[in-house]
């Protein structure tokens, strides 16, 4: 039996202090992603899920996580699937567009969804439970990353001094992608 990740599970994940707590989809989201997993369904009318939503407030970018479950070959229902989307507006059309989809097909991806899941929702809490030099220094590296990567000195200048901020602040950096978590 595959090890699912479930929208119980990733609430329990997190800490008792989180303050933005994932919510429902919006109705528009919500279609979105099922309209991205109809075409692969037997039957797409039998689609149902347990999702949650929660908008990274740096990039915008919001993130749905939960269960879906469909009519199998045989009949029956299927067990349920954890899934990831992420959903953000088109930069050139301003159209709203799910940009990847994740299925928890196998026990690795399921344990890599919920953890990508859990992930995200700490990351939104901290982000408002935090100081406004910290939300200032996060905005900061978050912007001045990539320039700073292709070499404009002022970004980099930008990028340490937010990051200067961040440490003494009590958060590290968690990978080599600019992301800083509480430590």
């Amino acid at each position: 039996m595959l090890q699912r990740t479930t929208i119980a599970a990733i609430m329990c994940a997190l800490p008792l202090q989180t303050v933005a707590r994932p919510v429902a989809p919006t109705a528009t989201d919500q279609e979105l992603v099922e309209a991205a997993l109809r075409p692969n369904l037997r039957d797409p009318t039998s689609l149902k899920g347990d999702l949650l939503s929660i908008t990274d407030p740096l990039t915008f970018i919001t993130w749905i996580c939960g269960d879906v479950r469909a009519a199998n070959g045989f009949g029956g229902v299927a067990d349920p699937v954890p899934i990831v989307a992420m959903l953000a507006d088109d930069p050139l059309s301003g159209i709203r567009e799910v940009k990847s989809l994740k299925l928890g097909d196998t026990p690795e991806k399921s344990k890599i969804i919920g953890e990508l899941c859990v992930d995200q929702f700490e990351f939104v809490s901290s982000f408002e439970a935090a100081s406004a030099s910290v939300q200032d220094a996060l905005e900061a590296t978050s912007r001045s990353y990539f320039f700073c990567r292709a070499g404009d000195e002022q970004s980099c200048a930008l990028e340490r001094e937010a990051g200067d901020t961040l440490r003494a602040a009590g958060w590290c950096s968690v990978d080599s992608h600019g992301s800083w978590r509480p430590c």
